[in-house]
């Protein structure tokens, strides 16, 4: 079906004919067992392999699909009780399609968050009749999302994890000079303080909080060197890095400037949401999209991207625009 065929299709295929497995405990050996179904484990094409496997679970389903690995995420807008039953018929389908591909799915471990702001009685779902858990916040690929999407239950998270790094590396790592701790911060728990900075738009209070954990380890590596006495603008000028603020709205702005001049490897649905306009007076600006929530990514990196100097917002060399974001913000 997908046009695979010839020496490929038959490498592939002979590497699941009379597959046989053993298991090692020790210096003992088990005997050996046919394995007739699923992918080899840990091999480099399974997880294409799967993807094509399940390729055709989407079709016919009248809710946006999200795959990833072995989950997949169903998102509908509800407006009446038929959107409802739409979307129980998406997981019927879903459903049946496993029975029919000898796929195991578990109704207990599956959940339903419903996202709202009004106080409301939530549709019952169910699986095989059985009824999917209702929740108040769900962990989607390392993101929490809650029924109001504050995001403050996925900040406490990041921080919670960014300290914990935090602890231990104090301790393994007590001997190791200032410099070494820095490239330790930037590598192990910097990027864990950034994850899904391009998700989420955070609140002033959320911003802060995020910030003043840079606050606490940059400090605490100025202590090493022998500067106790430093400010936090003079302790991120001495270490050479930037705020976490200001590294968000880079990436943000870079990301603008990648989806003005389609530089994206892949094509990206949600890229469209932004477009750009030009004045013979003031040069390049991006339109702000009607949404009504202000609290919107696109919202956002439209406000940065057009509160920037008209120089940079008519560069054309990403190069040359990140420097000039560098030094502007």
């Amino acid at each position: 079906m997908y046009g695979i065929s010839g020496d490929i299709f038959d490498i592939i295929s002979e590497s699941f004919n009379n597959r046989k497995q053993i298991i090692k405990f020790n210096d003992f050996y088990s005997n050996e067992n046919i394995v007739k179904s699923g992918v080899i484990q840990g091999g480099v094409i399974s997880p294409i392999l799967f993807n094509v496997f399940i390729a055709h679970i989407i079709y016919g389903l009248n809710s946006y699909v999200f795959k990833f690995a072995d989950h997949l995420c169903l998102i509908r807008i509800l407006y009446d009780e038929n959107d409802c039953n739409l979307l129980q018929n998406d997981l019927n389908i879903i459903y049946n399609y496993c029975l029919e591909n000898t796929l195991k799915l578990n109704p207990n471990k599956c959940e339903h968050l419903r996202i709202t702001y009004k106080n409301v009685n939530p549709f019952v779902y169910k699986i095989n009749n059985i009824n999917v858990n209702i929740v108040e916040n769900h962990n989607h690929i390392g993101i929490i999302y809650d029924i109001k999407m504050s995001f403050n239950l996925h900040i406490d998270m990041i921080i919670e994890k960014a300290l914990k790094k935090f602890a231990i590396l104090k301790i393994i790592c007590k001997r190791v000079n200032f410099i070494t701790f820095l490239n330790l911060y930037t590598t192990y728990i910097r990027p864990i303080l950034e994850f899904s900075n391009l998700s989420i738009v955070l609140t002033k209070t959320q911003n802060n909080r995020i910030e003043k954990i840079e606050r606490k380890i940059t400090q605490f590596i100025c202590c090493k060197s022998g500067n106790y006495d430093m400010s936090y603008e003079q302790r991120l000028d001495f270490l050479n890095i930037f705020s976490l603020q200001k590294r968000r709205d880079i990436q943000i702005l870079k990301t603008v400037f990648k989806i003005r001049y389609n530089l994206f490897k892949t094509e990206n649905k949600w890229s469209k949401e932004l477009s750009f306009y030009e004045n013979s007076r003031n040069g390049m600006f991006c339109k702000i999209p009607v949404i009504y929530k202000s609290k919107n990514f696109f919202i956002n990196a439209s406000k940065l991207f057009n509160d920037l100097p008209k120089s940079i917002r008519n560069e054309k060399s990403f190069n040359k625009f990140v420097n000039n974001l560098e030094i502007f913000l």
